[in-house]
């Protein structure tokens, strides 16, 4: 009979249920789901009921993949980056998750690694096979925000009236095939010689350019050089007439004749005389 009273109580009183952060709890009663959605705390059971979980908490999950383009060339890599959390804004949605999962329920919780798998990961992959391949592989990089955008729409479209919101969908290393990235480093490096060679003609160019500029003006120099000396020449010519000549000659024999004085002037009593300059030296005569 005591037995019988302890069993009794502890059905009656039942035990305590806690709904961790991140998560929203529902009690799952003999009869099925209460349909009350419970927020993150400390919750009461009672009898035969069960805590059920669902995690809520944004969660991050990436998908990999080569994915042909449109010039039947594969993508080298290609990386999804995907952001989603649960939606869950009533008692029915709850429901529908837990009715929907069923045997994937872990433990009584629904975990976004499960949401994920169930309602975004092939349908993500999908979506991203049908934007990529619409470009050829050497045009991706160039597309990349294109190719974002149209994943995101694609993806917001096919989730709704899912339990789970895309906040993002990022593409990175979105990278062509080894033969279109060496291709394009190889017209790079041309274009890169080109450019050398262009510039390395264009100084030769510039310099031969200097040269000529400089033997130009060298030429209008000497030019004017000879025209000057040529109306130098015409001037002197011009002024050397004879009577300018025989002016000349009579200054210099002056000239001449006042020095010799001078010299005489300085021979003294018994000095010896010797006349150089044939017949023209003029002879001087002391009468004493």
């Amino acid at each position: 009979m005591r037995l019988f009273l302890v069993v009794c109580t502890l059905v009656a009183v039942g035990c305590n249920a806690s709904v961790p952060v991140g998560h929203v709890g529902m009690v799952k009663e003999p009869g099925g789901l209460s349909g009350s959605v419970l927020q993150p705390g400390l919750r009461s059971c009672f009898g035969r009921d069960q805590m059920t979980l669902i995690e809520t908490s944004e969660s991050v999950f990436k998908e990999s993949m080569q994915i042909r383009c449109a010039d039947k060339l594969n993508t080298k890599s290609f990386n999804l980056v995907l952001r989603v959390s649960p939606k869950i804004s009533n008692g029915a949605d709850y429901i529908r998750i837990m009715k929907e999962q069923g045997a994937k329920i872990q433990g009584k919780v629904v975990t976004a690694n499960i949401l994920y798998e169930v309602y975004v990961k092939q349908t993500a992959r999908n979506i991203s096979r049908l934007v990529v391949s619409k470009y050829n592989s050497d045009a991706l990089v160039e597309n990349r925000a294109v190719i974002q955008a149209g994943i995101n729409e694609g993806l917001k479209k096919a989730l709704k009236g899912t339990p789970v919101i895309l906040k993002a969908a990022l593409v990175n290393n979105l990278d062509p095939p080894d033969v279109i990235t060496d291709a394009i480093s190889a017209a790079k490096k041309r274009e890169l010689e080109i450019s050398k060679e262009k510039a390395s003609q264009a100084i030769k160019l510039l310099q031969a350019k200097n040269r000529m500029a400089v033997a130009e003006q060298e030429k209008l120099t000497l030019a004017k050089e000879a025209e000057a000396e040529a109306a130098y020449m015409l001037i002197i010519g011009k002024s050397l007439t004879p009577e300018f000549l025989e002016r000349r000659r009579l200054k210099v024999q002056e000239l001449r004749i006042a020095a010799e004085l001078e010299a005489y002037k300085r021979v003294g009593e018994g000095d010896k005389i010797i006349m150089t300059g044939g017949a023209n030296v003029t002879p001087l005569i002391s009468l004493k």
